[in-house]
């Protein structure tokens, strides 16, 4: 029998579990986010070419991986961006 593969879900959920635990993306450091930075980084890692995205230019890129680790990679680092986006709108109180 093959290797069982990781779900989807399972995958960003891992992701934004390293982004909290070794690269200290808690809730305080997203919530210092307010115009969009994560969604935009989602779109970026998302984003299938190779043409530069509207990143905002404070965005730290130090640990930027886009297309080091694959495709599957990067959609990971994008769902987890935006799940962390979600969670700072939930915490300002949006809907």
């Amino acid at each position: 029998m093959g290797m069982t593969l990781a779900t989807g879900v399972e995958m960003i959920a891992r992701e934004r579990e390293k982004q909290i635990s070794i690269k200290g993306f808690s809730a305080e450091h997203d919530d210092k986010h307010t115009a969009g930075q994560l969604a935009l980084v989602a779109a970026h890692y998302a984003n299938p070419s190779d043409l530069p995205a509207m990143v905002p230019g404070d965005w730290d890129y130090h640990w930027a991986t886009k297309g080091v680790r694959g495709r599957i990679h990067d959609l990971a680092v994008a769902g987890a961006l935006c799940a962390a986006e979600i969670d700072r709108l939930h915490r300002k109180g949006e809907k």
